[in-house]
């Protein structure tokens, strides 16, 4: 099928849907760096790659952006005001509308405004208006897994201090299955993390709607089950044949049923509307039928060590140290990694430090510094042989008191929380899950490169090296890594369209 890439970033949907055999037919992207990342992967062959060596700065910028001319549309919000046949002039008939629209409106580390970011958060309407006059087979979305709890904000008072809360929370969503509804699309989703195919433990809301007219519907969710077709009538007499075969993945007391009309949603049990409180109906997995809808948390688990950070690690003896922290930054990452409390409200806990590297790594976000930097440790065994280490067992632990962080710096030695019963040595558990007792003076940590960044997002090394050819910088590749669709899930996803 034929597919558009809106927010099309580095191109994770176009990777993992043109590996099936889809065909991409429009690109949409405003950010000038990603753009160029984009060109690179997609509209230039090897001998323009090659040639781009030899040119300087200036050089390549104008031919980047003659390509980005020809091949990229920056704006999607320029098709709001555009008749249908203002935009078919510009987008070509397509089948599947793809786009990992912005994710900080609904994101728990944000200020979950939801639909009220005046920036970002009604882009969502933006793409309703795309598909609308453009009617494709298919729109398929990718969103953080807030989204499905995002909701309204109010200001309360309590023990004398003003203080944000979140209520009506999945209202947000309610509202994108509705204008989907209204647009004439049934629509399935489910909460999908990377892990299942990468090391990455990237959680991520997909949502897959298919304009309505066949007799049954073909069901892409749940990813990890064999589920079959269901008829539409079956599903309206009895909504357990959509999740049937599935049935024991579902967490007891966690299925909701309701009917989307008139912008309400009508909760089923009760025959009244549903009332959106201070938790959300809707689960890791859901479905909607002619406005008919069924939702459930599910159980999943991720194979455990099946996939693991260190096996897309780079060779330390082809980076060196130029990763590496001082003692200075690794005391600002000790103390950046206590737990937190963001200015939405939402707290975060105690992070692990350094990260562990026999497991799927933690989520990869657009902000490689503070306290998302993804840090590893390692050491030399006596003959020269690296490792890693998985995991600190004892020293070098989280500081117990609150201090200023230039406090910390200028008094606090990098060794001082080191439990005396260890003799002044840090035990830690290496790769290969050994104990091992080391001194201070023999651990290193680094950053993850951005090389590591791509390969945890399913890109692969000519990926990356036609992005670094380029011109676009390591802070940059970090930064567009972190905001990139996971090739591998949108790959399994493809396959079931």
């Amino acid at each position: 099928m034929n597919f558009i890439d809106m927010f099309a970033g580095i191109g994770g949907f176009r990777k993992g849907l043109e590996s099936n055999g889809h065909q991409c037919v429009f690109s949409c992207e405003l950010d000038n760096n990603a753009i160029k990342s984009y060109i690179s992967l997609y509209h230039m062959n090897e001998e323009e790659i090659a040639s781009m060596k030899k040119l300087n700065k200036s050089e390549r910028d104008k031919t980047l952006e003659n390509l980005r001319r020809q091949h990229i549309f920056d704006d999607i919000t320029k098709f709001d005001g555009m008749s249908e046949k203002e935009i078919s002039k510009i987008i070509p008939k397509y089948d599947v509308f793809c786009g990992g629209f912005p994710c900080q409106p609904f994101s728990r580390a944000g200020r979950r405004n939801g639909f009220k970011d005046k920036n970002k958060g009604n882009l969502f309407f933006s793409i309703a208006n795309v598909v609308e006059k453009t009617r494709p087979r298919y729109v398929f979305l990718e969103n953080v897994k807030g989204l499905l709890t995002s909701g309204e904000k109010e200001e309360v008072v309590k023990n004398g201090k003003k203080r944000v809360v979140e209520i009506e929370k999945g209202k947000t969503f309610k509202e994108i299955l509705y204008e989907l509804h209204e647009l004439g699309y049934d629509v399935q989703w489910q909460m999908v993390s990377s892990g299942h195919y990468i090391a990455h433990n990237r959680e991520r809301v997909y949502i897959v709607a298919r304009k309505r007219g066949n007799k049954t519907i073909k069901r892409i969710f749940p990813l990890q089950e064999n589920v079959r077709r269901i008829n539409k009538v079956s599903f309206e007499k009895d909504t357990q044949v959509a999740y049937k075969d599935f049935i024991n993945s579902i967490k007891s007391k966690t299925l909701y049923k309701f009917k989307i009309q008139e912008n309400d949603m009508i909760d089923l049990y009760t025959n009244k509307s549903f009332n959106f409180n201070t938790k959300s109906p809707f689960g890791y997995w859901g479905i909607m039928v002619d406005g008919l809808c069924v939702t459930a948390k599910t159980k999943y688990k991720i194979a455990e060590n099946e996939f693991k950070l260190i096996d897309v690690l780079e060779d330390y003896y082809k980076i060196g140290k130029r990763y590496d922290l001082s003692e200075e930054e690794v005391l600002k990452q000790r103390y950046a990694k206590k737990a937190k409390e963001w200015k939405s409200g939402n707290k975060m806990g105690n992070m692990a430090f350094p990260d562990k590297i026999n497991k799927t790594c933690r989520t990869l976000t657009a902000n490689a510094s503070g306290r998302e930097m993804m840090v590893i440790g390692y050491y030399f065994h006596e003959d020269g042989e690296l490792h890693y280490i998985n995991e600190i067992k004892e020293g070098l632990n989280q500081f117990n008191q609150e201090k200023e962080l230039n406090e910390l710096v200028s008094q606090c030695p990098i060794d001082s929380k080191v439990n005396n019963e260890s003799n002044g040595l840090i035990i830690i558990e290496n790769e290969l899950g050994e104990e091992v007792h080391l001194k201070k003076s023999e651990i290193k940590f680094r950053k993850l490169t951005p090389r590591e960044y791509w390969k945890l997002q399913g890109f692969d090394e000519e990926d990356f090296n036609r992005a670094k050819i380029v011109g676009v910088s390591d802070s940059q590749l970090k930064k567009q890594a972190g905001n990139a669709v996971t090739v591998d899930v949108i790959k399994a996803i493809g396959e079931r369209l």
